[in-house]
C-alpha cells in the first residue's frame, strides 16, 4: 500500500505528464510550417502532355517543356464553362514555358495547334480542402471518407477529393488531408 502523500504525488506527476503531452501534441498540430511554393513539370512529347492530369496548390508554378519537333501553344479553359483562362506564348521545340497559378480552378489544357492533345489542371486552395471553403477540417475528412476507395466509375466518386489527380481516392489523398489538417487559406 502506498502512503497517501506518495499517492497524491504520483497522481500529480501523472497529471503533469498527461498535461505536458497534451500541450506538446496540440501545439504541434497548431503550429504549421510555411511551405514554399512548388514547381511542377509537364513534358510535351508524342502528341501528349505527361502527366496528363496535374493537381497543384495555388501559388505553385508549372513548367511545360516541349520535347516535340513542333511548336506548341497552350490554351487553358475553365472546365465549368469553357471560357478562356490563359493562352501561353508559343513554345518552340526544346524550349520551356512556365506559369505561376494563383487562383483555385479546374482547368482543361489544349494544344492550340492540335486540339486533340489535352490535359487537366486542378489548382487547389490547399491540398485537403475537398469542399472548397478554404480550410481543411472535419468537413473535408467527411467528404474524403465518403469517397474513400472510389474511382471515376464508382457511385461515391468525388473528384474534389482526388488531391493528387490519380483518379482514385486512397491513402495518398487522406495523407494530403491529414498533412494539411487545420490549415486555413489566409
Amino acid at each position: 500500500m502506498i502512503p497517501t502523500e506518495l499517492s497524491h504525488k504520483l497522481r500529480a506527476h501523472r497529471a503533469l505528464v498527461l498535461f505536458l503531452s497534451l500541450i506538446l501534441t496540440t501545439s504541434t498540430l497548431l503550429i504549421s510550417q510555411a511551405q514554399a511554393p512548388e514547381d511542377y513539370s509537364v513534358i510535351i512529347l508524342d502528341f501528349s502532355f505527361n502527366p496528363e492530369t496535374l493537381c497543384i496548390e495555388k501559388g505553385d508554378t508549372v513548367v511545360w517543356t516541349n520535347n516535340a519537333p513542333m511548336i506548341y501553344t497552350l490554351w487553358f479553359v475553365f472546365a465549368e464553362n469553357k471560357s478562356t483562362y490563359l493562352l501561353s506564348d508559343p513554345i518552340p521545340p526544346g524550349q520551356s514555358w512556365s506559369h505561376l497559378f494563383s487562383t483555385p480552378a479546374k482547368l482543361l489544357c489544349y494544344s492550340f495547334e492540335r486540339l486533340w492533345v489535352t490535359g487537366k489542371l486542378r489548382i487547389f486552395t490547399i491540398f485537403g480542402d475537398a469542399n472548397g471553403d478554404t480550410k481543411v477540417n472535419v468537413s473535408d475528412l467527411y467528404e474524403v471518407g465518403r469517397a474513400y476507395e472510389s474511382d471515376p466509375s464508382s457511385p461515391n466518386w468525388n473528384p474534389d477529393c482526388d488531391f493528387n489527380g490519380d483518379s482514385k481516392i486512397d491513402e495518398s489523398d487522406l495523407g494530403d488531408l491529414s498533412e494539411n489538417y487545420g490549415k486555413i487559406d489566409p
